[in-house]
């Protein structure tokens, strides 16, 4: 089962046997859920060929699948079968935002903008030199440094975006995945060409950069039209998604996947697509052949033969999914109207010793406060603290500021089982 590290979830390696389950009719059939997971909540999922992965808001990954030349963990044995989700233990202290996988290779994203990699890097889809076949878990180097807030994982490329708007491609440039002529592939990120600009309203040679002023002075960036918010991979295509809602495009469009008429004849560099209405795109996400985008009035449309067509309309969808073979899902706005999607670390990390003192004093007093249930707040407070403790090069500090803590009588009978 790989590694193991002094603070990993006890339930993380019962056999399935041992864990809690429960049935769930689905039509005729009857689904085994299991609760390995427990009540951690989910920041993100991702599904690929042979595996799937999640990060969870304790910023820990869990994978499940088939080992496929290490996509799920480097450190298990080569397709091995998980039937239920396992911690993901060599990402260590790291805590993981968003996953995305790939058909055979997975990334990750960290808290602290970093990406990371694992599994077949065939064809440079680790975004790395390493030649294995069988890439351990690394950190991208030549992206160290740069801020991202967004990647995605394609059938055997992938892509990044920064915090000021530029995409990075690399792998598989199979009929223009990575939006150029050539090479074939691409063993290290590089910056995505993006059509030129003109509602930038600025003369040659920076047609894709806006210029204009404020009470700080001169305000230089990319024009809303070229800088892009999110991008989604499919097996060979990729749709970025830019601030000013409309989308750039390139890749294999035999089934209309780029949102234009199909044709057999790949584009390999970028083309703008707009909404059909008028509107703005604000995400978008992948599959083999399809893609799916999410509009700002949460409208989901889906790429076609002849088009885009809207198959989801009035819902208000916060977020969508795609995968497979015209696969498509949509997550709805709950009847109290709420718009946004709440996706963030059930605890802040802790740099220090007296950091985690004074959460944890926190945690008390919220204790303090629920009278009603003393043994539920008290296990809440227990699972989080300990994840408080993940982060091991705190302990020391702990171990010196902790015995200063004196609390009142009034918590000398609480059980935290």
């Amino acid at each position: 089962m790989g590694k193991q590290s002094l603070h990993d979830d006890e339930d993380d390696r019962l056999p399935t046997s041992l864990l809690d389950t429960t049935t769930t009719a689905v039509g005729d059939q009857q689904l085994q859920v299991t609760s390995r997971l427990g009540s951690k909540a989910i920041l993100a999922v991702s599904t690929g060929q042979h595996h799937a992965a999640c990060a969870t808001s304790q910023g820990t990954v869990y994978v499940v699948g088939t080992n496929l030349h290490g996509c799920l963990d480097p450190d298990l044995p080569e397709e091995q079968v998980c039937s239920r989700p396992v911690l993901l233990e060599s990402l260590g202290q790291i805590r993981v935002v968003q996953v995305s996988c790939g058909y055979d290779h997975t990334a990750a994203l960290s808290s602290n903008g970093s990406v990371l990699t694992w599994g077949s890097n065939s064809h440079g889809q680790l975004g790395h030199r390493d030649s294995s076949e069988f890439g351990t878990l690394k950190e991208l180097p030549s992206l160290v440094g740069l801020p991202l807030v967004g990647m995605s994982a394609g059938h055997a490329h992938a892509a990044v975006v920064t915090a000021h708007g530029t995409a990075l491609v690399w792998g598989s440039n199979r009929k223009g995945a990575c939006g150029r002529e050539y090479p074939e592939e691409l063993a290290l990120p590089v910056p995505v060409k993006v059509v030129s600009d003109s509602k930038a309203g600025t003369t040659l040679p920076f047609t894709n950069w806006e210029f204009r002023k404020d009470s700080d002075g001169m305000i230089v960036k990319l024009a809303d039209d070229v800088a892009i918010q999110h991008v989604a991979c499919g097996y060979a295509h990729t749709i970025l998604v830019a601030r000013s809602g409309r989308l750039l495009v390139f890749g294999d469009n035999c089934r209309g996947q780029l949102g234009t008429t199909a044709s057999e004849k790949p584009v390999v560099n970028a083309i703008p697509v707009y909404h059909p209405n008028g509107g703005r795109f604000v995400s978008a996400e992948a599959g083999n052949a399809h893609s799916v985008l999410l509009d700002s009035e949460g409208d989901v449309w889906m790429t076609t033969s002849t088009g885009l067509r809207c198959i989801l309309e009035g819902q208000h969808a916060l977020a969508i999914a795609a995968g497979g073979d015209d696969n498509a899902v949509a997550i709805g706005s709950p009847p109290s109207g709420n718009t946004t999607l709440n996706r963030q670390f059930s605890m802040d990390s802790a740099e220090d010793g007296t950091m985690i003192v004074d959460q944890v004093e926190s945690l008390l007093d919220e204790m303090d406060s629920d009278s009603a249930n003393k043994v539920e707040a008290g296990q809440d407070i227990a699972k989080r603290t300990e994840e408080l403790l993940r982060y091991v090069t705190s302990l020391h500090d702990c171990a010196v500021i902790f015995p200063s803590l004196n609390r009142s009588s009034s918590h000398e009978h609480c059980h935290f089982a």
